[in-house]
């Protein structure tokens, strides 16, 4: 595979307010990925879906943790058409923030088998770090069956409770010995987060958080067809599989995250008009 310079900052782009590097393409940025691999670079990344968004949007201190990742993906539907549909307006007023490039969503899990297809190939170790034994049990004989070459030299699932400072640093410890150069992090949002910026510059490896990706890919059936997907309604496949992990989150965030966006569009557009009149009026984008 041809080697890329991993320069993302140019897609340095705003989703609700939060300046954060947005991946736009995950057929190039997963190669980027890759590049950050071979030369063991700590670095993250989050899969942004509204759920995650509203979270930022009430928590100062997980917003920071957002707009820290080196790079985050457009998780879920409606994050996507919020930059697609804001892209094309800033088109039609003579901007070009993407700068050619073309908007794609892509989940968690296809962020993690896009990245494994090619860590594959390249014989670049991975490891896995969360879930449920058996979940991850499953997951590797999946990918295993899929990619013979694949090298997987760490998984772990950590006990549902709170880890002492001991077994944090031993758990680092086993990380960086296995010498593992990207990992897969499920321990859902906000926690996985919160753990892969904590341990930037400890981990020696790129952390991608992929919440429910290890249950997905380890069990094809809980996936939504690509019909299903692209018409916004994997929100309501996935509550009829877990109504009550789910419940929460989709009668909560979902809405909420409806409101933030029409509550900005709102502001937007009294800024835009009464900036036709000269007037002032101080409303961060």
């Amino acid at each position: 595979m041809k080697s890329i310079t991993p320069d993302v900052s140019a897609n340095r782009n705003s989703i609700l307010g939060m300046k954060v590097i947005i991946s736009h393409n995950y057929y190039l940025d997963c190669r980027i990925v890759i590049e950050w691999a071979k030369k063991s670079e700590s670095k993250y990344i989050c899969c942004a879906n509204a759920h995650m968004l509203v979270i930022a949007q009430e928590s100062r201190e997980f917003r920071d943790v957002i707009t820290s990742a080196d790079l985050v993906t457009l998780d879920g539907r409606p994050v996507f058409w919020l930059i697609y549909v804001k892209n094309i307006l800033y088109y039609f007023l003579g901007y070009s923030p993407l700068q050619n490039n073309r908007i794609m969503q892509f989940c968690g899990r296809d962020v993690m088998e896009e990245t494994i297809k090619l860590a594959s190939a390249l014989s670049i170790p991975i490891g896995f770090y969360g879930n449920r034994k058996e979940v991850l049990d499953s997951l590797i004989s999946k990918i295993k069956n899929k990619y013979p070459e694949i090298v997987i030299d760490y998984a772990f699932s950590p006990p549902f409770r709170s880890l002492s400072i001991q077994e944090e640093m031993e758990i680092v410890s086993t990380i960086n010995k296995s010498n593992i150069r990207i990992l897969f992090v499920s321990l859902g949002c906000p926690k996985q987060e919160y753990w892969m910026c904590d341990k930037k510059n400890i981990v020696q490896a790129v952390m991608i958080g992929v919440g429910g990706a290890f249950e997905v890919v380890a069990n094809p059936n809980t996936r939504p067809s690509k019909l299903v997907q692209k018409l916004g309604f994997e929100w309501l496949f996935r509550l009829s599989l877990e109504p009550k992990r789910l419940i929460y989150r989709n009668l909560y965030h979902s809405p909420k995250f409806v409101l933030i966006l029409s509550t900005r569009i709102i502001f937007k557009s009294i800024r835009h008009l009464l900036s036709k009149v000269h007037i002032k009026f101080n409303i961060s984008r």
